[in-house]
């Protein structure tokens, strides 16, 4: 009986100990990747302003057998929903601001909190076009999830890396032809 008495204690000492580390840890990840594209703005605000241009670069929309798309442009606040057949990977992107240089989203995946990211560009002096984007993504307070903050930056960094290099390719190819998703 002192022997479960003693687990018993050990193991909510260690709980106590970890939901104590996850709520000193912070309440939000911040993850930033940037590729230079050497071509000018015009050539990579459409592929960032329209969602239906998403495909084409973003790398979890690569086409993937089973992979629907649907996109909404002419809404008020214009979205793109994937989904797998087996509704492994669904999400939303919703645009909630459009400026001349930046674009504001809403990502969201079901079961899990909402992020907020940015896609900003800007012209260096060398005419090459710098894409910077920015995501947030909150964390709750249970302590698993916040550890679990520590590897967002490797998962979701690598992803957007994959990103903003295939926008390069598409951008850099100045006989492109733009694919409009319906």
């Amino acid at each position: 009986m002192k022997r479960i008495k003693i687990l018993g204690v050990g193991l909510a000492g260690i709980f106590l100990l970890f939901t104590v580390i996850g709520l000193i840890m912070p309440s939000s990840v911040k993850i930033s990747r940037g590729v230079m594209i050497a071509a000018p703005t015009e050539n990579i605000l459409p592929f960032i302003s329209q969602l239906n241009q998403w495909p084409q670069w973003a790398s979890w929309l690569q086409s993937n057998q089973g992979m629907l798309i649907t996109v909404a442009t002419d809404a008020e606040s214009p979205f793109l929903e994937w989904r797998q057949a087996a509704a492994v990977q669904k999400g939303v992107i919703r645009i909630s601001e459009s400026k001349p240089q930046s674009v504001r989203l809403l990502i969201s995946f079901p079961g899990m909190n909402k992020a907020e990211g940015t896609l900003q560009v800007s012209t260096g002096s060398d005419g090459n076009t710098e894409v910077i984007w920015l995501l947030e993504y909150p964390l709750r307070w249970y302590p698993w999830e916040r550890f679990e903050g520590i590897f967002m930056d490797t998962i979701l960094g690598s992803l957007q890396e994959q990103s903003l290099n295939r926008l390069k390719t598409l951008a850099e190819n100045k006989d492109r032809a733009m694919l409009v998703y319906p």
